[in-house]
């Protein structure tokens, strides 16, 4: 456990470490958003595409298999 700051100055110290490392870690969280809310979009761009693609293509009959 952390001991209490002893000075004004301790403090002011301490609390302007504590912002940076809050700033950092609301960085890397809105990064780690970002790149989530881009693969989703992709990822439903992707299955309408592919849901498109598959009642545009018609099945082939089985005759035509052979």
């Amino acid at each position: 456990m952390a001991s209490l700051p002893s000075s004004l100055d301790e403090c002011t110290e301490r609390l302007d470490a504590a912002q940076t490392a809050v700033a950092k870690s609301q960085s890397v969280v809105r990064v780690l958003g970002g790149i989530a809310l881009v693969v989703g979009i992709g990822w439903a761009f992707w299955e309408i595409i592919g849901r498109k693609n598959a009642e545009a293509k018609p099945e082939a009959p089985p005759e035509a298999l052979t």
